[in-house]
């Protein structure tokens, strides 16, 4: 099964997803879980951060998930994503995931 996520990459995120700042990844597990809505024929096949950093990894490097991990934060559909919660975090079809450098400040 695949879910097909938008990816959005800022600052040296972009430059190891090959320049590009948005992407849609298509994120193939054998572990997609699906969520309903009120109405049952709504099911939307869902996959975790977790396995969208993998299908970074997969599409662009080592270097790109490393950097996400260490470094970036992660946010989808603008809600911060902590790292300790990317292994239960769904995302979907719709979704958007965002990934952000780390501020600096001066």
């Amino acid at each position: 099964m695949s879910v097909a996520v938008t990816v959005r990459y800022f600052g040296p995120a972009k430059d190891l997803a090959d320049g590009k700042s948005v992407e849609v990844l298509e994120v193939i597990t054998a572990t997609a879980t699906a969520t309903t809505s009120a109405d049952d024929d709504n099911v939307k096949p869902m996959v975790l951060v977790n396995q969208v950093i993998e299908a970074m990894k997969q599409s662009h490097g080592s270097q790109l998930a490393e950097l996400v991990q260490q470094q970036c934060g992660v946010v989808v559909n603008l809600d911060y994503v902590e790292q300790p919660e990317w292994a239960v975090k769904q995302v979907g079809l719709d979704d958007e995931v965002l990934v952000v450098p780390p501020v600096s400040s001066g």
